[in-house]
């Protein structure tokens, strides 16, 4: 199974990091996630604009963190 995020899995992760206050390295450290990763995510046009999209999309079911998933949250 890849281990590859999607955009929607990246929405839930780029709402939990605005949301937790943290800054990112912090952030992404407590997840094990890779920062450069992440910043491409959150701020490339191209990567921005499929997270949006998958925000918007009701067809798509919201996946849970992966921190909470690994957690046994």
């Amino acid at each position: 199974m890849s281990s590859r995020r999607g955009p929607a899995e990246w929405a839930v992760l780029i709402d939990e990091w605005r949301g937790s206050g943290l800054a990112p390295p912090v952030f992404c450290r407590g997840r094990k996630l890779d920062k450069a990763t992440m910043s491409g995510w959150v701020y490339k046009p191209a990567f921005k604009s499929s997270v949006a999209a998958a925000r918007c999309d009701p067809n798509q079911p919201r996946p849970q963190s992966t921190y909470q998933r690994r957690a046994g949250v």
